[in-house]
C-alpha cells in the first residue's frame, strides 16, 4: 500500500500558522514568529530562510508544500480622497513588503529543493473547508478555527486554524479518498457556533481571544 502524501500548509505571515502531517492523520500545527514591529525586514526574511530550509531538509521531508497565495499588492491601494490630494492606504505599505518578501523566499526554497508547490487561493479554499467563499477575513477566520477543532484537530490559535483550512484543500488535491470528510451539516454546526458567540456581544468575543492567546 501507498504511504499517504505527507502535506506542509502554510498561512505566511509575519506570524505564519503552520499545519502539517500525511493526508488522512490528525496534522500537527505551529505558530512561527519571523519578525516583531521592530525588525528590518531583512532580520525576518533571515529567519524564514533559516526555517525553510531547515524544514525541508528534515525528516519527515514533505512530498508537498501547500500556501494561501498572496494578495495582490494592488489589492491594497485605497480609494484617492480628494480632500487629501492622494491615495488613501488600506493598510502599511511596509506590511506588503514583508509578506510578499516572506511568500517569495518560501516559493523559492521549496521550488529548488523539486518539491511540490502551490499557492492555494484563499476563497476556494474556505469554499470546500467552509462551504463559503466569500466570508469576511475575520469571520472566515474564526469559522476555520472552528471547523478544525470539529475535526478534532488541534489548532491553538486563529492563524493556524488558516493553515489548516489550506491544509484541507491540500489534503483533496493530493488524495481526496484520504481526506478528512467534511459535510454541509458541519458547515451548519460552525456557523451555529459563531453566531452564538455574536449574540453574546463583545464580551464574550475578547474572553475567546484571551483563551487563544493563552493557548498559543
Amino acid at each position: 500500500m501507498a504511504v499517504a502524501p505527507y502535506l506542509l500548509s502554510l498561512d505566511i505571515a509575519t506570524v505564519t500558522g503552520v499545519c502539517e502531517g500525511r493526508v488522512g492523520e490528525p496534522p500537527r500545527f505551529e505558530t512561527l514568529r519571523f519578525g516583531t514591529d521592530g525588525d528590518e525586514h531583512e532580520e525576518a526574511f533571515c529567519r524564514c530562510l533559516r526555517w525553510i530550509a531547515g524544514r525541508l531538509t528534515a525528516e519527515p521531508r514533505p512530498d508537498a508544500v501547500f500556501v494561501e497565495a498572496p494578495v495582490n499588492p494592488g489589492a491594497f491601494m485605497g480609494r484617492y480622497n480628494p480632500d487629501k490630494g492622494k491615495v488613501d492606504m488600506t493598510t502599511n505599505p511596509e506590511t506588503t513588503i514583508r509578506l510578499m518578501g516572506l511568500w517569495a523566499i518560501i516559493a523559492a526554497a521549496v521550488k529548488v529543493r523539486g518539491i511540490r508547490y502551490q499557492r492555494v487561493d484563499v476563497r476556494t479554499a474556505r469554499k470546500e473547508f467552509l462551504g463559503n467563499g466569500g466570508l469576511k477575513r475575520d469571520e472566515a477566520k474564526r469559522r476555520a478555527f472552528e471547523m478544525c477543532k470539529l475535526l478534532n484537530w488541534s489548532p491553538t490559535n486563529r492563524d493556524e486554524g488558516d493553515a489548516g483550512c489550506v491544509h484541507y484543500y491540500g489534503s483533496i488535491i493530493l488524495a481526496p479518498r484520504l481526506a478528512p470528510v467534511v459535510t454541509p451539516m458541519m458547515w451548519g454546526k460552525i456557523a451555529s457556533t459563531i453566531a452564538g458567540v455574536e449574540i453574546l456581544g463583545d464580551a464574550a468575543e475578547r474572553i475567546l481571544r484571551k483563551l487563544e492567546k493563552a493557548n498559543s
